[in-house]
């Protein structure tokens, strides 16, 4: 399968059939104040694009626009473009478009460009929010990037699957990130069932050269209102507890506890991989990790299962003709949207979110 055509990833999959759209932002962005005009262009399928909004009498200075031809739904570029906006100040980077989404068919997540997860409700889609920094600078984010300045970020899909790939091109090497929502494998005698661990599943691995990995494990549950206790139960594991939830994190590396955050620096060279994991549990249960011998060998496990996962319920598919790696593609984003327990599939992986 081609991954160029199939899975290149710049903007976030959208829940089919809500309408895909563009936007141009024209103006400087104000801390006080978002002034910007803008324009909108919904993409219907085998349809001519349609601008809706302000196009006509709000011209960008420097001319585009959010036209861009005939897309089919489950391929969304993003085109929003700051004039004069170099992001200085910015404590959060990530724009709307700027997101992929990972799921396990009870909740998903939203990881940004820079390799930050921005949203995430633990275990349901309509639970309250672990991570919501979308809403919120200080309402919960899990990072994971490369310490130093990134000169490219490319990202893709694995073929056939909604295991999200972020490569991070720096000075002194290639970091590329590799994220999940770990589910068990699939079982062709019930082939709409997706038994989940409620986790997200991190891998970092340095193609070449050399990269210094930094972790910033900040959960606030209730929509950040509850400020968690962290507390260490080795120097790879800890547990985060916050009024009935709990976060059980796991990595293959060192981790450094504080009452803040869990953070870490990985400094791995070609060739190198790290893991970390976390995962949900109410806050009576013990840790699903007891009892497990080696950790990264039981990490490593779960990714192949849900990449085998995605892999064995996409072959299922049996549509063939124009767009097929398209329609394979929106598949499986619907798929992701759909709440297995009741099959039902959700209007959006999120709750509203502001403009820019």
């Amino acid at each position: 399968m081609d991954s160029q055509d199939d899975a290149q990833l710049t903007g976030p999959p959208i829940g089919i059939p809500r309408r895909n759209v563009s936007a141009t932002f024209c103006g400087h962005r104000s801390p006080v104040r978002r002034s910007w005009r803008w324009t909108e262009t919904c993409h219907l399928a085998g349809q001519r694009s349609i601008t809706i909004g302000s196009a006509a009498s709000a011209p960008c200075r420097k001319g585009g626009g959010a036209r861009s031809g005939v897309r089919p739904y489950g391929v969304v570029t993003h085109e929003a473009r700051f004039e004069g906006d170099q992001q200085e100040n910015r404590g959060h980077v990530n724009r709307i478009g700027d997101y992929g989404m990972i799921g396990d068919c009870h909740s998903l997540a939203l990881v940004g460009r820079d390799g930050s997860l921005d949203w995430l409700c633990f275990p349901r889609f309509d639970s309250p929010s672990v991570f919501a920094r979308m809403l919120d600078e200080d309402a919960g984010h899990f990072r994971v990037a490369p310490a130093g300045d990134v000169q490219e970020v490319r990202r893709t899909y694995l073929p056939s699957t909604n295991v999200l790939e972020t490569t991070f091109v720096t000075a002194s090497g290639v970091l590329e990130l590799t994220d999940c929502m770990p589910v068990r494998p699939f079982d062709e005698e019930t082939p709409t069932a997706v038994d989940a661990h409620a986790s997200v599943l991190r891998r970092v691995r340095c193609r070449s050269g050399r990269s210094e990995v930094t972790v910033d494990l900040r959960p606030r549950f209730e929509y950040g209102t509850v400020l968690p206790r962290f507390t260490p139960l080795s120097s790879t594991a800890a547990a985060i507890v916050g009024g009935p939830d709990a976060l059980w994190v796991r990595a293959s590396r060192r981790l450094d506890v504080d009452r803040q955050h869990i953070s870490a620096r990985w400094d791995l060279a070609a060739g190198d991989e790290a893991w970390i994991e976390v995962e949900w549990t109410p806050a009576v249960s013990r840790s699903p990790h007891d009892g497990i011998g080696d950790h990264r060998a039981d990490m490593e496990r779960r990714l192949a299962e849900t990449v085998s996962f995605w892999e064995a319920w996409l072959a299922r598919c049996s549509y063939v003709g124009d767009h097929q790696r398209r329609v394979h593609r929106t598949a499986l984003v619907l798929k992701a949207l759909t709440y297995a327990p009741t099959r039902a599939v959700v209007a959006a992986g999120r709750t509203s979110l502001p403009e820019w």
